[in-house]
Parts: structure tokens; sequence; C-alpha cells
């Protein structure tokens, strides 16, 4: 059995880009749940059962990587050969890391009422990244896409706290 190599984007259906049209990925991954969901194949072999754990645990592994900003930017990157910067690489850019070190500090100190605020702020620089990697991408600065995801990297991270 040879190894197939299956680009990600092509298994949902989907342009390979890093906005991408979150709609269209969930209506895929749940028509291809459907097909390969475990509870579709109780009444078949154990080995047919096997194949289908597999294979819908790979659908939602891969699901869950396009779903984040952050990931399907590294898939990208990776499929086009880019090494990807570790967030170690960001202590070397005191720029970046100045302007996380900001934004974070504004957020820590932003009392319950300013919270929401300085999260909108952050959606909206998120938003702004997003289209601008976007370009990147498309003119293939590969190390200027990756410096743009190591920012939303950080950013996505504030808004969880």
């Amino acid at each position: 059995q040879e190894n197939v190599i299956i680009e990600v984007f092509d298994i949902f259906g989907i342009e390979k880009s890093i906005i991408i049209n979150e709609d269209e990925l969930e209506e895929s991954y749940l028509k291809l749940q459907k097909v390969f969901h475990p509870d579709k194949f109780l009444n078949l072999t154990d080995k047919e059962k096997k194949i289908s754990n597999v294979y819908s645990s790979k659908i939602n592994e891969l699901y869950k990587s396009l779903k984040n900003n952050t990931k399907r930017i590294d898939l990208i990157l990776e499929k086009e050969g880019h090494k990807i910067k570790e967030i170690q690489d960001t202590y070397k850019n005191s720029e970046i890391l100045e302007e996380i070190m900001d934004i974070q500090e504004e957020f820590m100190l932003a009392g319950d009422n300013n919270k929401n605020l300085v999260k909108k702020k952050i959606k909206k620089l998120i938003h702004n990244i997003l289209i601008d990697t976007e370009k990147l991408y498309k003119n293939k600065s590969y190390d200027l896409v990756s410096k743009n995801n190591i920012k939303l990297s950080y950013l996505e991270k504030i808004l969880k706290s």
C-alpha cells in the first residue's frame, strides 16, 4: 500500500487560503462525518470499524487545524516548504514582542467594563492581520506570513485569557 499525500483543503473541498469560509468548512466537515463516523459502521467487521475510527479521528483533527487561524497558516506554510517560525523566535524580534506586551498589558489592566472594548480591539487587529497575511501569502512573502502568524498566536491567546 503506497502513501498518498492528500491536500487538507481538498479533503474539505475549500480553497487553500489564509481566510476561509468557516460555514463551508463546517458543512463539509459534517458531510464527511456522516460518511465516516464510527456509528455508521456498527454492523460491520472490526477491521472496517477500526478504519472508520482512524478516518473519523483524522477528519476531526484536520477540521480543528483548519478552523484555527494559526494552525491553518502553519499548514499552508509547511505545504509551501517554508520553515515554521517558533514562538521563541519572537524574543529575537523586539518589535513584535513590544507590540504584544503593550496589548497584553492593556488587556490585563482594563477593568471589567473596558475588557470588552479591548477584546473588540484585539478582534479587529486579528481581522486586519488575517487580511494582510492573505495578501502576503499571495505574494509568496512567507517570512512575513510567518511573522504575522506569531502575532496572531499571541493575540488569540490574549483573547482566550
